[in-house]
């Protein structure tokens, strides 16, 4: 099951690697929220500069890697 200190333990690594991400990322968006392992944001730029976006936390770290739900009308769930 892990330690009790695991949780936090990831969730400071994980706002280092965020704080690392976005400091890096030339276009950005305009609002970013993660709840544990969920990530909400939105983005005003093209759908180029999405994938641009997309692609870089991915190369980050070689065993973390993301996957994105996208829609231009609504929330997908």
């Amino acid at each position: 099951m892990g330690t009790r200190m695991a949780p936090s333990y990831a969730n400071l690594f994980m706002a280092e690697f965020e704080r690392n991400l976005l400091h890096s990322s030339y276009h950005k968006p305009s609002f970013y929220v993660r709840f544990i392992d969920d990530i909400f944001f939105i983005w005003e730029k093209g759908p180029d500069e999405l994938q641009n976006f997309f692609q870089l936390p991915n190369g980050l770290h070689p065993t973390i890697k993301f996957t994105m739900e996208s829609s231009c009308n609504n929330i997908p769930f």
